[in-house]
């Protein structure tokens, strides 16, 4: 019986599968890599709690992780998807002043996924959008509801 070929892998292939067992062969076929995809949803959290919410630099920190459509990035908590710029900025700032009110960025990168809690402030949907003008982020391709 043949192993799947992935280094550290020790499970057999499956038959017609390029050498990979199914789970490799499944990632292979999805993502083109044998490796992509498959996070720990652990792993999401771990980073959120010890790196985003602790983060202290000027710098942008971008999300390695799951991104939304325009760039934003995200978490699951169930079946609902979050927006972490959304929890970094909670976490620093305390909830939103009303349920209108958006995370908007200081430094324009929020749809590169940047997600330092300190470039996060809680802006009315018409402050977030003048935002946008000077950071030349307002062509309509990013999202403007964040």
């Amino acid at each position: 019986m043949q192993i799947c070929i992935v280094g550290g892998c020790d499970t057999p292939a499956a038959k017609g599968r390029w050498n990979y067992c199914s789970r490799h062969y499944k990632r292979w076929y999805r993502y083109g890599d044998p490796l992509a995809g498959g996070t720990p949803k652990r792993e999401l959290q771990k980073y959120l709690e010890n790196v985003v919410l602790k983060f202290v630099s000027d710098e942008c920190l971008i999300w390695p992780y799951s991104k939304n459509g325009v760039g934003y990035g995200q978490i699951r908590k169930g079946y609902e998807k979050l927006l972490v710029h959304r929890i970094a900025c909670e976490a620093l700032h305390g909830p939103p002043p009303t349920q209108k009110h958006e995370a908007a960025h200081n430094c324009g990168k929020g749809h590169l996924g940047c997600c330092n809690p300190h470039h996060l402030r809680w802006a009315t949907r018409a402050e977030n959008q003048a935002d946008r003008k000077i950071h030349g982020t307002a062509n309509g391709r990013h999202s403007s509801h964040v």
